[in-house]
């Protein structure tokens, strides 16, 4: 009972505060990408774990769930499928908070894709380096993603340098880079690689060997590539090869069909305008607009609500204790839209 992925997703519970079902919770942890899940990821501030277990299955969450609610750490509404998190399920919470961190450094949200992208192309750039510099040609890659196949192939030519220049360069900043991270974290990051005939470690073998919960492990990992995204991003000058393994990756975050609206979002387009020339519904419009509020930091809201609505919406939900869209919107009657409302939650969350 006493493992990670149990801690976390009581962790989840009681941030949602019985306003969410068990399902968003399976579905927030899977990093399902829809509107509803990456909004409620920010407005309940649980963004760091959105898709932190994208693997894991319904069974293995169900069964979590259900072993929770077993032991007394959580009590079923009368609204079927919403829980809330017992005093049991409190002080559980608080004596594992030493032995289970939360990762500061963890942004699911923001980071879960391009840190997939970083890791498969760095992974295999790493291989190849490492036979190359054995003069290695013949080697089965650790990514048998054809699209990082092909990238890794073109930024070595790119370079336009001689093997040993790369080799050097290359290792010279991953040392660099690894020394701005802890030494147990640069060290569980170097286990996973792999080089000339030898094969870096799983998750689940990591743990086997430090005595570690392997969900932890599996968490711990993901915090480290998020550390070294931000290393990267910031330091770009500092990290020249590097670099070159962020770049088109940070706009991975929204959905395809969101990064649609975006462009006509850009030109300054009402959403009733941007509706009718993507053929979609003004709802699904809306939608985007606030996945966009979420990710950019400059996000006009002036465009929709003024300072004074988003005040009035900002003061109601903190009254109600409640982030239930339509509790806001009967306690301020017609005087906001449930638009407005979400965007103002948005602000909330920041």
């Amino acid at each position: 009972m006493n493992s990670y992925l149990s801690y976390i997703i009581l962790y989840v519970f009681y941030k949602y505060k019985g306003e969410r079902t068990s399902q968003a919770v399976y579905y927030l942890l899977k990093g399902k990408q829809s509107a509803q899940v990456i909004q409620d990821s920010h407005f309940f501030h649980v963004y760091k774990f959105f898709g932190i277990f994208s693997l894991i299955q319904i069974e293995q969450f169900e069964s979590t769930h259900q072993e929770l609610v077993l032991n007394g750490y959580l009590v079923e509404l009368e609204q079927k499928g919403y829980y809330i998190v017992t005093e049991l399920g409190n002080q559980f919470l608080k004596e594992s908070k030493m032995k289970f961190p939360t990762f500061s450094n963890l942004n699911g949200l923001k980071n879960r894709k391009p840190s997939e992208f970083f890791w498969k192309r760095y992974s295999l750039f790493f291989q190849t380096v490492s036979n190359l510099n054995k003069n290695i040609r013949y080697f089965k890659p650790v990514q048998q993603d054809q699209q990082i196949i092909n990238w890794v192939k073109t930024s070595i030519l790119s370079l336009k340098k001689k093997k040993e220049e790369i080799v050097k360069q290359f290792f010279e900043e991953t040392v660099k880079l690894l020394k701005g991270i802890p030494t147990e974290e640069a060290n569980l990051f170097s286990k996973r690689l792999s080089g000339s005939n030898e094969f870096g470690l799983t998750s689940q073998q990591i743990a086997l060997e430090l005595d570690e919960d392997h969900w932890l492990v599996h968490v711990r990992f993901q915090a480290i590539l998020h550390s070294i995204l931000s290393i990267l991003n910031k330091n770009k000058s500092s990290f020249p090869m590097l670099s070159i393994f962020i770049e088109q990756i940070n706009q991975q975050t929204s959905t395809q069909t969101a990064l649609e609206t975006k462009k006509y979002f850009e030109k300054g387009l009402t959403v009733k305008e941007i509706s009718q020339r993507r053929g979609l519904k003004e709802s699904t419009i809306e939608d985007h607009i606030v996945e966009f509020a979420i990710y950019d930091l400059d996000f006009p809201f002036e465009r929709f609500v003024t300072v004074e609505e988003l005040n009035k919406i900002i003061e109601t939900s903190r009254n109600l204790k409640t982030l239930k869209l339509r509790s806001i919107k009967e306690s301020l009657h017609d005087d906001v839209s449930y638009f407005q409302i979400r965007l103002a939650l948005v602000k909330l969350g920041e």
